[in-house]
C-alpha cells in the first residue's frame, strides 16, 4: 500500500481555555451558493432601480443589506428595504442555490427559522404588519408552485378559517401547509390561525441563475436596457455585471447598498434613464427651467448683443471653485442673462435647473409640491439627476419670502454640503440677488459659507453708443452723452430701444432717469389712465410678494383692460394663465409713478 495512505490524519488543534472558534467569514465561504446569491441580489438592484415591486414589499426600494444575522435576521443573506410612507417595508430573504421545495411543502430549517424570526417580532427586528420573509430556490417544482399558489392567495384574505378550510381539503394542499404548522425538529405546535398568518408574511421566489438559458439573467438583462439612454444590449450586460460585482462587494465587504449611492455610482459610467419614481418631478423641472430661460432676454430688441466676455469666464472660474456663488447686482443690470450665457456657452454639458421665487417656495414645502407635479421632496429629485455635473440656478432671491429661507437653506446645505469641496460635488447652486437682497435673503442662504460674489455692474458708456447706433431710430441720441450715460442699465436700455418711435431727437430734454421712466411709461400704456392704474394697482400688490395673479381673480374691468389694452404694456401671462411682470423693475417704475401722483395731490 502507498506509505501516503498511511499517513494518520493530524488531529485537530486543540483550543486554550476560553477560547472559542471563530466563525468562518463570508469571504471564506464564498463559493457557487454565494454566487447565487449574488445574482438574486443584483437581480433586486434591477427592480429597485427600475421602480417595479419587490416581492412582498412592493415598490419603493431604497436598500439592499447582505448577512444580516448581526442585526436580529435569522432569514439573514439578503434584506431588502423599502419606504411606502409613513413607515418602512422590509423582506429578509434565504437564497438556497438549489431546488429546496418539493410537493412535500417547504424544507423545515427554513420554516423553523421562520418562525423563530415571527415569535420574536416583539423584541426582534421584524414588524409583523409590513414586514415580509422570503426563501429564493433555484429552479421551480411544478406541483409544488401549484400547491403554493393557491394557498398563498386563499390566506391573503381576511377570512382565516376559509383559508384553513380550503388549504386542507385536498392532500396536496394539506401537505404543504402542514410543512409550514409543522416542520419536523420544530417542538412547539403553531394552531391552524397561526399558521395562516405566517404565509401571509411568506414568499417563495423561484429564480433560475446559473441553469441554462436562465429566463432570470435574461429578465435582469432586460431591466438594465429599460435602464440606459441607448437602449443597447451589449451595454446592458455590463451594467448587470456591475450590479453583480456591487453585490459581491456589499457582501464580502460594507454590507449595504443604497439606491441614492448606486445610482451616483453607475450615472457615471452609464448614461441613465431618470428613475420612475423621479421621472415626473423631472419632466416638470425641465419644463420650468425652459420656460424660465426663455423669458431671460440675451439681447436687446433690436437684435444687438453685448458681449460681457470678462465677467461670464470670471463667472464660469467661480463655477468650477465654489460649490455655491452669488451673483449680484441692480435691478435689469444683466444678471440672469450672464448667467444664462455663461452655463450655456461655457459650460454647455451641465444639467441646469432654474426655479425663480414662486416655484422653489413651492418645490421646498410639503404641503405645495404636489401643485409642481413633484412626488418626490425637491433633494430627493435633483440628487436623482442622470447626469455627474448639475447646476441650481435660485433666481430673484431679494423676492423670497422669509419664511421659506430656512427650508431652501437646508435645501443648498444637502445638496452641497458645507464639509464637501466642489469638485467633489455633482452639483453647483447659483443664487441671483439684487444687491439690496444680498445681506437679508442671500447671505442666509449661504449659510457658514465665505462664497466670492460676482457683481455685475451696468455697462460702458462704450457700449451702450453702440447698441443705440444698432437701433436706426436711435442713432442720433449716441452723440448726447449725458442721456447715453443715463442707460447703462441694459433693461432701461432695451426699453428705450423697444420704444424708440417714442424717442425723437430731444436728447437735450432727457437729463434724468426719471425723465426717461416717464417717456417709457407714456409708451406702456399709450397715456391713458385705465391701463396706467392696472399698473399701478398690481405693482401694489407685487411689493407685498403676490409676484403673478390669476386672471379669473382679477377684477373684469381690468382684466378688460390687459385683454384690450395697449399690447405693449410690461405684463405677460404665463403657462398657469396668471398674470405676472415681464422684469421687477417694471413693477418699481409703476410704483415710482404712483408715488409721484401722492406727491402731486
Amino acid at each position: 500500500m502507498n506509505n501516503l495512505a498511511k499517513k494518520k490524519k493530524p488531529k485537530p488543534k486543540k483550543l486554550k481555555k476560553g477560547k472559542t472558534r471563530s466563525p468562518a467569514t463570508t469571504r471564506s465561504t464564498a463559493g457557487l451558493g454565494f454566487t447565487f446569491e449574488d445574482l438574486v441580489a443584483a437581480w433586486l438592484l434591477t427592480q429597485m432601480l427600475s421602480g417595479e415591486a419587490l416581492p412582498g414589499i412592493g415598490p419603493g426600494g431604497t436598500q439592499l443589506q447582505s448577512q444580516v444575522s448581526a442585526l436580529g435576521w435569522h432569514i439573514d443573506d439578503l434584506l431588502v428595504t423599502a419606504v411606502q410612507q409613513p413607515k418602512l417595508r422590509r423582506i429578509a430573504l434565504s437564497c438556497k442555490s438549489n431546488q429546496q421545495v418539493s410537493s412535500a411543502g417547504l424544507p423545515a430549517d427554513f420554516v423553523i427559522r421562520a418562525w423563530q424570526q415571527w415569535e420574536e417580532a416583539k423584541s426582534g427586528p421584524m414588524d409583523r404588519l409590513s414586514d415580509h420573509l422570503a426563501l429564493v430556490t433555484r429552479g421551480r417544482h411544478a406541483k409544488f408552485d401549484e400547491a403554493w399558489s393557491d394557498i398563498r392567495n386563499w390566506c391573503s384574505g381576511g377570512d382565516a378559517a376559509l383559508a384553513m378550510a380550503r388549504s386542507l381539503q385536498t392532500r396536496k394542499h394539506s401537505t404543504v401547509f402542514d410543512s409550514i404548522k409543522t416542520p419536523k425538529g420544530r417542538v412547539k405546535k403553531a394552531t391552524d390561525a397561526e399558521t395562516v398568518e405566517l404565509i401571509r408574511h411568506l414568499n417563495v421566489v423561484p429564480l433560475d441563475f446559473q441553469l441554462d438559458n436562465s429566463t432570470s439573467l435574461k429578465d435582469g438583462i432586460k431591466r438594465c436596457r429599460g435602464l440606459l439612454v441607448s437602449g443597447s444590449q451589449k451595454e446592458a450586460e455590463h451594467l448587470w455585471s456591475d450590479l453583480v460585482a456591487e453585490a459581491t462587494t456589499a457582501r464580502v465587504g460594507h454590507g449595504t447598498i443604497t439606491l441614492t449611492e448606486l445610482w451616483l455610482k453607475l450615472r457615471d459610467k452609464f448614461s441613465l434613464k431618470h428613475h420612475p419614481d423621479f421621472e415626473a418631478s423631472w419632466k416638470a423641472l425641465i419644463a420650468f427651467t425652459n420656460d424660465y430661460k426663455t423669458s431671460i432676454e440675451t439681447e436687446l430688441p433690436s437684435g444687438y448683443s453685448i458681449e460681457r466676455k470678462e465677467k461670464a469666464a470670471e463667472l464660469a472660474e467661480l463655477l468650477y471653485s465654489q460649490a455655491v456663488t452669488v451673483v449680484y447686482g441692480e435691478s435689469g443690470s444683466g444678471k440672469s442673462a450672464l448667467v444664462k450665457t455663461t452655463l450655456d456657452s461655457k459650460l454647455a454639458d451641465w444639467t441646469q435647473v432654474w426655479l425663480g421665487p414662486e416655484q422653489i417656495e413651492a418645490a421646498t414645502s410639503e404641503l405645495d409640491r404636489g401643485k409642481l407635479q413633484f412626488s418626490h421632496p425637491l433633494f430627493d429629485v435633483l440628487r436623482g439627476s442622470t447626469t455627474g455635473q448639475n447646476v441650481l440656478v435660485i433666481d430673484s432671491a431679494e423676492r423670497l419670502n422669509a419664511d421659506c429661507l430656512p427650508r431652501i437653506k437646508q435645501l443648498i446645505e444637502a445638496l452641497v454640503p458645507i464639509e464637501l469641496a466642489a469638485e467633489g460635488s455633482s452639483w453647483r447652486v447659483v443664487i441671483v440677488s439684487q444687491t439690496e437682497g444680498w445681506r437679508d435673503r442671500a447671505q442666509l442662504l449661504v449659510s457658514h459659507r465665505i462664497p466670492l460674489p460676482l457683481g455685475v455692474e451696468g455697462i460702458e458708456l462704450s457700449e451702450v453708443k453702440a447698441a443705440l447706433r444698432a437701433s436706426k431710430g436711435l442713432q442720433w441720441l449716441a452723440s448726447h452723452d449725458k442721456t447715453a450715460t443715463l442707460l447703462s442699465n441694459l433693461r432701461t436700455l432695451g426699453w428705450v430701444i423697444q420704444a424708440e418711435a417714442a424717442f425723437q431727437s430731444e436728447g437735450g430734454t432727457l437729463t434724468s432717469l426719471a425723465a426717461i421712466a416717464d417717456r417709457i411709461w407714456e409708451y406702456w400704456t399709450a397715456g391713458k389712465t385705465a391701463p396706467q392704474n392696472l399698473l399701478v394697482r398690481l405693482a401694489v400688490r407685487e411689493a407685498d410678494f403676490e409676484r403673478s395673479f390669476a386672471l379669473s381673480e382679477l377684477d373684469p374691468a381690468d382684466a378688460t383692460i390687459f385683454q384690450d389694452g395697449p399690447k405693449q404694456l410690461p405684463l405677460r401671462k404665463n403657462k398657469r394663465n396668471r398674470l405676472e411682470f415681464q422684469h421687477d423693475l417694471a413693477a418699481d417704475w409703476s410704483r415710482f409713478q404712483r408715488r409721484k401722483r401722492s406727491l402731486m395731490t
